[in-house]
């Protein structure tokens, strides 16, 4: 286990960086397990948003969540 998963006690929560495309809205926040539990918490469906680890990575909705992470929510805009 990482040294910084182990300075966590019981009642703090390990935290991500979240950054909300297009409002470009950033913020701490609670780590989710995965990228669906992250999707549920911000009201979104997998089909509605991609999810970006540290601006290199693609994630899919079961791919999990590390302390520290930070994720980059982009909205995905369909015109009709």
């Amino acid at each position: 286990m990482d040294q910084k998963e182990l300075k966590y006690t019981k009642f703090e929560k390990p935290l991500i960086t979240l950054t909300i495309l297009p409002s470009d809205k950033t913020q701490e926040f609670p780590r989710p397990k995965t990228v669906l539990q992250l999707f549920n918490k911000l009201g979104l469906r997998a089909g509605m948003a991609l999810a970006i680890r540290n601006n290199t990575e693609l994630l899919t909705p079961d791919d999990r969540i590390l302390t520290n992470d930070h994720i980059t929510i982009r909205k995905v805009i369909s015109e009709g």
